[in-house]
């Protein structure tokens, strides 16, 4: 691989990382705004739990299969057809729309067993009423999420990663103009704990924000057409690469069952005790942040160039492409790692602590960030192993791994919220996860480097030796700054906000200089493509 070649991974993944940064940043404001308004509650419970119905729903019968087996066939498609592969986009828009439809009518109807399997018994009354309520209004949004993946991949092939990681922004933004609206309903003023919303403040949230994921759908409509794409209502269940989506979706399909098993655990686990479920997505979501703006995005700008190799059957090239990616994610995760180690309590309290939401709660959230923290190269890494095996149109490994990664998390979770105090039980779930990807990325790898004829391990282990040294001594200085404005000032929001900026930006200017100093050619190509 050519030395353009990295300058077009960084380029690519540089454009998503924008879009994604902006984002991100949004969707950080949108979890304060909603802990502020919800608190650590159970109706907070009852909207996370049903908001995740619409992803989980997708993810079973799309959302594996457009993330991973649908870039590979429309660069076939592309490479292949006379007409750039137009038709089989058309049909496939087409099938998934008329499939939603009809998905989406049986899940209204089936609202309620579906919140029977996620929340645990211990929710009863109107809190499990609010829940299928709010699942009712949240389920429209299963298509334009199918929408939204389908036209981001139909961008991303054609080199316009800016506006697909951009786009989940005006998700955001209305779901954060939806909150605030809510926040100052008469009712809330002075309002900590909730039991229940009336009918007014249910409507509000509820299609507020299934209005935010119609927002990013409609949001890439202008990118795809000063691109050129062209989406026709064509229906053709012939079309042979939707029957090569469908064969090798069997197998996304189980991917996707497997994690919802253990997801069915984890929440059942999560909302036994209230305010749970919110604790654990909350600082899932922050574990995110950084995996989302680096990982997701130098993802979406290898999958193109590794689909091709694969296409070509040119393994130095697709070995040479993982390689790549995996050391431009590891020179951002690995700080990020260590820098909320360091940081996640003053974080989740400068994050999290306004309105309703309690200090203890946000300390909880900070003990399972630090605990998630310890997983986040792991994470990366493993998305990164298994996207060379959908590249490759291979879906059953990925499968089988996920298999055996689900059952660790589940093993755990069910021994460690066993004999943890109920403190620590959201952690405990957090840890559970971190073993989960441990053991699935040993596995991944194990599978993967013999197809592969080696994964050009020791450099990628040198480069993270190097970058794990020079964040260690960046996190220590973040560590102790935070300490010293904690101590000085006390352990509030106000106090957590400063201690946070003053760490992260001293921390994260050692861990500069320190990777500089030890030539990490990685970082220097990032800084320089930063600076243009």
């Amino acid at each position: 691989m050519t030395q353009a070649t990295g300058s077009s991974l960084a380029r690519g993944g540089a454009a998503m990382a924008v879009g994604t940064l902006v984002s991100r940043a949004t969707g950080f404001l949108r979890t304060v705004v909603l802990v502020a308004a919800l608190g650590y509650s159970g109706v907070n419970d009852a909207y996370n739990t049903a908001n995740t119905i619409p992803n989980i729903v997708y993810d079973l019968l799309l959302g594996g299969v457009l993330a991973s087996v649908v870039v590979p066939l429309l660069v076939r498609a592309g490479r292949e057809d006379d007409d750039g592969g137009e038709a089989f986009l058309s049909t496939l828009f087409t099938v998934v729309v008329v499939a939603l439809v009809v998905v989406t009518v049986i899940g209204e109807l089936a609202a309620p067993l579906l919140m029977h399997l996620y929340l645990s018994d211990d929710i009863q009354g109107s809190e499990r009423r609010l829940a299928v309520t709010f699942t009712r209004l949240f389920l429209p949004q299963l298509l334009f999420y199918a929408l939204t993946a389908l036209f981001s991949a139909a961008l991303t092939i054609r080199g316009r990663f800016g506006a697909v990681g951009l786009v989940p922004a005006a998700n955001n933004v209305v779901v954060i103009a939806v909150t605030a609206v809510f926040f100052f309903t008469p009712r809330h003023a002075g309002v900590r704990t909730w039991s229940s919303l009336d009918n007014g403040q249910t409507l509000l949230l509820g299609l507020g924000t299934t209005l935010g994921v119609v927002a990013m759908t409609a949001a890439l409509l202008p990118t795809l057409a000063r691109s050129g794409v062209r989406i026709r209502w064509r229906w053709n269940l012939r079309e042979p690469r939707l029957r090569a989506a469908a064969r090798l979706g069997g197998w996304v399909f189980a991917y996707a069952v497997f994690n919802q098993i253990g997801y069915v655990v984890i929440s059942n686990l999560a909302t036994a005790r209230q305010g749970g479920a919110t604790a654990y997505a909350t600082a899932y979501q922050l574990f995110q942040l950084p995996y989302a703006i680096v990982a997701v995005s130098v993802i979406s700008a290898m999958m193109p160039r590794l689909s091709n190799s694969a296409l070509d059957q040119d393994v130095p090239g697709v070995r040479a492409e993982l390689s790549r990616a995996l050391r431009t994610a590891a020179v951002l995760l690995v700080p990020a790692t260590f820098g909320l180690l360091a940081l996640a309590t003053p974080i989740a309290t400068a994050a999290t602590h306004y309105g309703s939401a309690s200090l203890t709660g946000a300390h909880e959230v900070g003990r399972a960030l630090a605990v998630f923290a310890i997983g986040l190269p792991a994470f990366a890494a493993y998305q990164l192993l298994l996207r060379v095996f959908y590249a490759q149109q291979d879906s059953r490994t990925p499968a089988l791994i996920n298999l055996v990664a689900n059952v660790v998390n589940i093993v755990a979770d069910i021994v460690l919220v066993t004999v943890l105090p109920a403190g620590d039980r959201i952690a405990g779930l957090a840890l559970g996860f971190v073993l989960s990807y441990l053991v699935g990325t040993a596995v991944a790898a194990r599978r993967l480097r013999p197809r592969l004829r080696g994964l050009d391990g020791r450099r990628v282990l040198r480069l993270l030796v190097r970058v794990g040294l020079a964040a260690v001594l960046g996190a220590a200085l973040a560590y102790g700054v935070a300490a010293l404005v904690r101590v000085g000032i006390g352990d509030g929001t106000v106090a957590s906000i400063l201690a946070v900026l003053l760490a992260a930006g001293l921390g994260g200017g050692l861990y500069l200089a320190a990777a500089r100093s030890m030539r990490v050619r990685e970082l220097t190509a990032l800084l320089a493509l930063v600076r243009r």
